[in-house]
C-alpha cells in the first residue's frame, strides 16, 4: 500500500499505471510535477549506479554501502536467521500475488521466487 499511501495520495501519481521493464529492474516516471526514478533494490551496484546517475545527471555518482547486516554484531545470527527461515505458503502466495509483486516482477520471476521458497517447507 505504500505507493499508494505517498505517492498516490500525496502527489496524485498511480506507480501501477506506468509500465516497469522487468528486464531492467528500474523505470523513470516523468511528469510534469514529478520526475521518479523507480529501482529493484536488488540490482547491482553497477546497475543502480548508471540508473542515478543518468537520473541526476551526475556522472561521477557513487553508491557507498552503509547498515550492512554482514558486518553487523549479529551478522551470523542474521545469516542463520535467512538461512532457516520457513515461510507458509499462504503467505508465499499472497506475497507473490500482490498487486506489488504482479507490478514490479514478470510471471517467470515470481515463479522462480516461489520456487525458492517452496523448497524450504518441509
Amino acid at each position: 500500500d505504500w505507493f499508494d499511501q505517498e505517492y498516490k495520495t500525496m502527489l496524485g501519481i498511480d506507480i501501477y499505471q506506468h509500465p516497469f521493464p522487468y528486464d531492467r529492474g528500474y523505470c523513470r516516471i516523468e511528469l510534469a510535477h514529478a520526475d521518479i526514478l523507480l529501482l529493484r533494490v536488488e540490482l547491482d551496484n553497477a546497475t543502480k549506479e548508471s540508473a542515478i546517475a543518468d537520473f541526476l545527471d551526475l556522472p561521477d555518482f557513487k553508491l557507498s554501502s552503509a547498515n550492512v547486516g554482514s558486518k553487523k554484531e549479529y551478522a551470523d545470527t542474521y545469516r542463520q536467521f535467512k538461512n532457516q527461515i520457513v515461510l507458509p505458503e499462504s503467505y508465499i502466495n499472497r506475497m507473490l500475488d500482490s498487486r506489488f509483486t504482479q507490478h514490479f516482477y514478470s510471471e517467470t520471476e515470481r515463479e522462480e521466487i516461489r520456487q525458492q521458497w517452496m523448497t524450504r517447507i518441509p
